[in-house]
């Protein structure tokens, strides 16, 4: 007799147990109108109450943010109607300098259209979060299953249920792949899934047990690829800056591990296979987020485009860093070696949406290191390819576009060309979209923003992004 694993599969209504060939797959019984809740812990900074415990699954990081992707890329925002993180309870907050959740589930909400009302941190929000779950399960019919993804101990899964009503939980199943989740005690009166089965054996609940999703051996296969970082580079290499924000998160990880585990268990469920990986992420993800004008990063205000220098296609030579003193929290400096002779590789590369043609003044806010004299680290190469730029006169190709400012972000830049200093404009023909590419040329450049505007004068243009900033 072949060996075999005992699953409790939901099937319409019904859930039964079964006995499947350990080889084969577990079929996902998702159908069009059903809803997911995902419950995820990765609050493991927080202050315990007792020592049974160290850190939390740190998995959850980037777990959280791929599984996100992974339900805006199948369009089920709408299908989402409950998503808990940080649930270790009954453990205190996370501190604020700590928490690596927000950073990976927040954001999202925004960038994929998800509704925020139903985004629950257990550490400020447990009754509120269980009260969604609870009223998510109550929802629930022969014609909408609720499908729980249990990413991290089951406690708080448990008081929802429990609170929920008995005739409901016969529509609704719980998806698991983790021993560790389903048997971690946070305190000593918490429930594991064992807990769990008199709602599976009276109320016809269901439960569905994957295989587990870490491999972390075989980088290539499932979810967890221990320190390859490589197999999501396409992520890090992607023109979509929502595809590096994903890598961003997945290098979040605590231990500086690869492991995105628990996203698993969205992919088996929305994809109907539990034999996930990162090049099966890729052929799902495509290009990008979205279509070509969701890549456009400066875009028309009234006559100004401002052009968020970490929302571009960030090659080698630059990094992101924060300061409150930047625009939107976040600029880019340049790292690599100066190149004061030729155009380096280092690139930085943006999308421009242009409404109204016309000629455009060329500015950007800028700020050079402390210590550093005044005419070092303060320069870039510039380069409009696919409009006209104007210094003295037409000029072509990348030229060096200079600036001074120490201490705070300073609007100012020229082109250099020849020794001469001259305002850059550039002149778009027409409607559409065009490129800009900036690359590295003087280290330590610290650069928030390029500003785009015509009709009006530089300094009506700092009024306008005051205004906006209100």
């Amino acid at each position: 007799m072949s060996a075999c694993v005992f699953r409790t599969v939901a099937l319409s209504i019904l859930s039964v147990a079964v006995c499947v060939p350990a080889s084969l797959a577990v079929e996902s019984p998702w159908r069009p109108n059903d809803r997911i809740a995902v419950s995820m812990d990765g609050n493991g900074e927080s202050a315990r109450t007792n020592n049974k415990h160290t850190v939390a699954d740190p998995d959850d990081i980037g777990a959280s943010a791929v599984a996100l992707a992974i339900m805006a890329k199948q369009g089920v925002q709408d299908q989402l109607v409950h998503f808990d993180f940080n649930n270790w309870l009954d453990v205190g907050p996370v501190p604020e300098d700590k928490d690596r959740m927000t950073p990976s589930v927040i954001p999202a909400i925004d960038k994929w259209g998800f509704n925020p009302e139903v985004f629950f941190d257990l550490t400020k929000q447990l009754d509120e979060g269980i009260a969604n779950l609870t009223a998510a399960i109550n929802a629930s019919s022969e014609d909408s299953h609720l499908f729980i993804i249990a990413a991290g101990p089951v406690e708080s899964i448990y008081r929802a249920v429990a609170a929920a009503e008995p005739s409901k939980r016969q529509y609704t199943s719980i998806i698991s792949h983790s021993i560790y989740n389903e048997t971690q005690l946070i305190q000593d009166n918490h429930r594991t899934i064992d807990d769990f089965k008199p709602f599976f054996e009276n109320d016809g609940m269901g439960y569905i047990k994957i295989k587990d999703q870490n491999a972390s051996e075989k980088p290539q296969v499932l979810w967890h690829a221990g320190k390859a970082f490589h197999v999501f580079g396409f992520l890090r290499e992607s023109p979509d800056p929502d595809f590096r924000w994903l890598y961003t998160r997945i290098q979040a990880h605590t231990y500086n591990k690869a492991d995105v585990s628990d996203a698993g268990m969205v992919y088996f469920l929305l994809l109907n296979d539990e034999n996930g990986s990162p090049n099966k992420l890729r052929n799902l993800m495509g290009e990008s987020m979205g279509p070509l004008e969701d890549l456009v990063v400066g875009e028309m205000t009234g006559n100004l485009i401002v052009v968020e220098a970490e929302r571009m296609d960030i090659g080698s030579g630059w990094e992101i860093k924060k300061d409150k003193l930047a625009s939107g929290g976040f600029y880019v400096t340049y790292t690599a070696n100066n190149s004061y002779q030729k155009v380096t590789g280092h690139r930085l590369k943006g999308k421009i949406k242009i409404k109204e043609p016309g000629r455009y003044t060329i500015k950007w806010s800028m700020r050079q290191p402390d210590g550093v004299a005044g005419d070092h680290a303060n320069d870039v190469w510039i380069n409009f390819p696919d409009a006209t730029q104007i210094g003295h006169g037409e000029i072509t190709g990348f030229n060096k576009f200079v600036g001074r400012s120490k201490g705070t972000f300073g609007t100012n830049g020229t082109v250099e060309v020849k020794h001469k200093h001259a305002w850059l404009t550039v002149e778009f023909p027409k409607p559409g979209i065009y490129s800009v590419e900036i690359a590295g040329r003087s280290q330590g450049l610290q650069f928030d923003r390029l500003l785009l505007f015509n009709g009006m004068d530089l300094g009506e243009a700092k009024a306008h992004l005051l205004v906006a900033e209100r």
